[in-house]
């Protein structure tokens, strides 16, 4: 009866391991409360500072108010946002309030009275509404068949070389 069960187990496994497990593309969830994540990346030339205006909203969205100063001797040349946002101000403005819909990564720039001002584009915002695919399908396949394999032997053994 063992030995039965054993082998009965062991091509169970070797029969699921070859069904594909997929992640899905699922919409992401929207917060409704608490405050989003909000990283600044210091750069040299200024001092930065940020503050909530509104709590999340029933809609995902949040209010947020940024400030650059300049130290003496700069001028601060604009900010660089990453993550799900909409703004109608200007990123050159050293006050500019934005609407995250998620969390934010902000950078403010600054540079040397007299030398080069520019700053670095604006990145492209991933605006997508599903989660990425992760894994490899193909690797997923071969650890699960190689486990049933050694389950398969190891039933074996168990039933046929009793000492």
């Amino acid at each position: 009866m063992k030995r039965t069960l054993a082998i009965l187990v062991a091509i169970l496994l070797i029969a699921v391991s070859v069904f594909p497990a997929f992640a899905e593309s699922v919409n992401s969830p929207k917060a409704t409360t608490g405050n989003y994540q909000v990283i600044i990346v210091p750069g040299p030339g200024g001092s930065y500072n940020f503050d909530y205006k509104t709590p999340v909203g029933d809609d995902g969205k949040q209010t947020i108010h940024f400030t650059a100063k300049p130290d003496d001797g700069y001028k601060f040349t604009g900010w660089t946002f990453e993550g799900d946002y909409t703004t109608s101000g200007n990123l050159t403005d050293t006050d500019i309030d934005i609407i995250a819909n998620g969390d934010i990564k902000a950078t403010p720039h600054f540079a040397k009275i007299g030398e080069d001002e520019t700053k670095p584009a604006n990145p492209k915002v991933d605006d997508s509404t599903k989660s990425p695919k992760t894994g490899s399908d193909s690797l997923m396949y071969v650890g699960f068949a190689s486990l049933a394999l050694i389950g398969l032997l190891f039933a074996a053994k168990k039933c046929f070389y009793k000492k």
